[in-house]
């Protein structure tokens, strides 16, 4: 007899889960911020000592050693260490194709305590780069993430993108830039504008011209994280006027300039 899950094995391979940042870290007193609108979620594991995040409505949450928490995207927050706080982190996006992070339909931090998910299994693979240890790493991090979205009730779905949005998601993410236009986007859909637009707000949840914005300012963390360029390089590449316009743009979003966000490593 042979059984087989097709939707299921459709399903899962649409799923991409990306680790951006991971790593192990003891912070202090000066652990402390603001997050606007985050374009990634956040896994972490409190080893030792304490600190807390503040939602925007003032609702505090104590992150407290052996437990996990996960902080969704697009959820604002501060953030404040009195003391001294050991953890492990991941920043991560949970997609479907080539949209946006799926975490965004959790409204709020979960966490768990999972005494099943020990961090010193994990601890020896963060620093390590060999394809084994990625598999690893990836495997737990699912794991992980499956116990906190499943034991809190949260379902993410999937979404159906119709050819014309899977045209544009594709163009977009090979063509990245903030001087992408709509009409240049049309060319490569090969529909109508208000078929595209109509599409892309209902199966995307947001416009083309908003999705294009929310891509280039994620691009820009990553940039100021992982890269040696320039502010300056980083605004052209990214396609702003000046620097100065990508300066704003970036702190009416996340709430401090660029050179700020690099220098304060947010973790």
């Amino acid at each position: 007899m042979h059984r087989g899950n097709e939707p299921l094995c459709k399903e899962s391979n649409r799923i991409k889960i990306s680790l951006l940042y991971f790593g192990h870290s003891i912070v202090d007193k000066s652990w402390n911020g603001t997050v606007v609108s985050p374009s990634f979620s956040r896994l972490y594991y409190v080893n030792g000592g304490a600190a807390e995040i503040v939602s925007q409505d003032g609702e505090v949450l104590s992150l407290e050693k052996g437990r996990w928490y996960l902080i969704p995207s697009g959820f604002s927050f501060s953030f404040d260490c009195r003391e001294s706080m050991e953890h492990i982190y991941f920043h991560l996006k949970i997609s479907s194709l080539d949209g946006p992070d799926m975490l965004q339909s959790c409204p709020h931090p979960v966490s768990l305590s999972l005494p099943d998910f020990s961090p010193s299994e994990i601890s020896e693979y963060l620093s390590k780069s060999d394809t084994l240890s990625c598999m690893f790493v990836h495997h737990f991090v699912e794991h992980v993430l499956f116990e906190l979205l499943s034991k809190n009730n949260i379902h993410l779905k999937t979404r159906d993108f119709s050819p014309c949005v899977k045209h544009a998601l594709k163009y977009i993410n090979a063509n990245l830039s903030l001087t992408l236009s709509t009409d240049e986007i049309l060319k490569h859909s090969f529909v109508s504008k208000s078929t595209l637009t109509k599409h892309f707000r209902n199966e995307v949840g947001m416009s083309l011209h908003e999705y294009v914005f929310d891509k280039v300012m994620f691009e820009a963390e990553q940039l100021l994280r992982e890269n040696n360029l320039s502010i300056g390089e980083i605004s052209d590449k990214l396609g702003f006027y000046d620097q100065f316009y990508f300066s704003r743009c970036f702190k009416a979003r996340y709430g401090i300039s660029p050179s700020e966000y690099r220098k304060a490593r947010i973790i």
